[in-house]
Formats: C-alpha cells, sequence, structure tokens
C-alpha cells in the first residue's frame, strides 16, 4: 500500500465519521436520555460520535490488516466481528468517561457500554425500516412498471 492509498484511506475515514456522525449524534442524545436519564446537547453528542466513529474505524483498518483483508468474508467476517466489539469496548469506555449523569459525575464504563448498544439498537431498526420502505417502494416501482 504505498503513502497516497494510506492518505486517501485517512481522509475517507476523517470524511466518513465526519458525515455518520451527524446523524449518529442524535442516536447518542437519545441513547443518553433513556440510559443515563440526563442530557446532553448536540455539540458535545457529536464530538463524543466523531471520535468513537473514527477510532472504530481506524481499529477495523488495523484488524483487517492484520487478520488479512478478507474481502469475501462480508459482513460478519472474524475481523469485522472483532472490530465491533473493539469498538463496542472504546465507546463504552469513552461514552464512559465524557458523559456525566445528573450529579455531573462520568457514567462509567458499564453505562458506556450500554449506551453504545444502545445506539446500535437504534441504527438497526432504524435500517430495518428503511430498508422495508425502500424495499417495498422499489416492489411498488417495479409493479408499476410491469402492469
Amino acid at each position: 500500500m504505498g503513502l497516497m492509498a494510506v492518505i486517501m484511506a485517512i481522509i475517507m475515514a476523517v470524511i466518513g465519521a465526519a458525515i455518520g456522525s451527524l446523524i449518529g449524534a442524535l442516536f447518542l442524545m437519545l441513547a443518553t436520555k433513556l440510559v443515563v436519564k440526563s442530557s446532553i446537547g448536540y455539540g458535545k453528542a457529536y464530538g463524543l460520535t466523531f471520535v468513537v466513529y473514527l477510532v472504530t474505524m481506524v481499529i477495523g483498518a488495523i484488524v483487517g490488516i492484520v487478520m488479512g483483508l478478507d474481502a469475501s468474508g462480508g459482513m460478519f467476517s472474524v475481523s469485522n466481528i472483532v472490530s465491533w466489539i473493539a469498538g463496542l469496548a472504546f465507546g463504552g469506555y469513552w461514552y464512559g468517561n465524557k458523559i456525566n449523569n445528573a450529579e455531573g459525575s462520568p457514567i462509567g464504563f458499564g453505562q458506556g457500554v450500554i449506551v453504545a448498544l444502545v445506539i446500535i439498537a437504534i441504527s438497526i431498526v432504524i435500517g430495518l425500516v428503511l430498508t422495508g420502505l425502500l424495499g417495498g417502494a422499489a416492489m411498488v416501482g417495479a409493479e408499476s412498471m410491469t402492469g
């Protein structure tokens, strides 16, 4: 891998994390409200989410390189699962140290992991709903073209 490829990968990771964090911050705000029963502002949520997304992308890249890039492995390849677990652990650590409860003290690793899991659950539910809606729209569109 050449230097330019590494630089481009880093730039794409930063851009991806920045764009993903726009929506991820909303998920973090909701998860914090559900789990910790306190609220954080969008700016703080965006910053926390950006760091977690970027670090998770870097961990995923490192794990992929160490384990050997397996394009045929798909979503549930060993390298992806390892990077998800590492990302969840980092998210738990980061959120646990940076999000405060109602008394003003950090929520800790355990609640940080729960916040990260709730974010993942929200993402999955929204992804499934959007997939269903878009898939249904595609089926209706295909039906109208053939009918």
